[in-house]
């Protein structure tokens, strides 16, 4: 079935005028992929079992292996559909405008995503302002906070002037004590 639909995609493509030229090559890159991955997975299945199987066991095996492989494409489609939710749904309809196979996707999912999408899109342009008010904010107080800093530090420097010319004034009246003994 899948083939099926690797090859409608394919050949529908030329029917899809009203898209632009990077949808219709992602639709037909679809296909194609599509379709490659459903002829490598038959053509290694039959080798598989041709190599491998000797007896009815291991053929049991081998469809254990296989239903596992089909189990994990699913999980991959899941992560797909979560991570590009938009162009699988927009692939769905498509499909379902263009092929006689339906997925029932109509233009209200297509809708409901793009509410979504512009409400996370909403709330995190809300989350970034608020973190660049935060950040401002912060920033602002860190200058004032600053600047009250450095004007106690001008303060403290200008009391350590002062203090320094009163230790040299005392230490010149010491050394002018000092060579009084001595001479006397």
């Amino acid at each position: 079935f899948d083939l099926m639909k690797g090859f409608y995609l394919i050949v529908h493509v030329p029917r899809m005028v009203h898209f632009s030229v990077l949808k219709q090559l992602r639709y037909l890159f679809s296909g194609i992929m599509i379709c490659l991955i459903v002829v490598i997975f038959f053509y290694v299945s039959i080798v598989y079992n041709i190599a491998i199987a000797r007896t009815n066991t291991e053929l049991i095996v081998n469809a254990v292996i296989f239903s596992f492989i089909i189990t994990i494409d699913e999980q991959f489609h899941s992560v797909y559909e979560f991570f590009c939710e938009y162009w699988v749904v927009e692939l769905k309809e498509a499909s379902s405008k263009y092929f006689w196979f339906s997925f029932k996707h109509t233009t209200e999912s297509v809708q409901v995503l793009e509410d979504k999408h512009d409400e996370k899109f909403n709330v995190n342009m809300l989350a970034e302002r608020e973190a660049e008010v935060s950040c401002e904010d912060k920033l602002r107080k860190e200058i004032l906070q600053l600047k009250e800093e450095t004007k106690d530090l001008k303060e403290v420097t200008e009391e350590m002037k002062e203090v320094t010319e009163e230790l040299k004034k005392e230490l010149k009246e010491m050394k002018g004590i000092l060579l009084d003994m001595v001479s006397n």
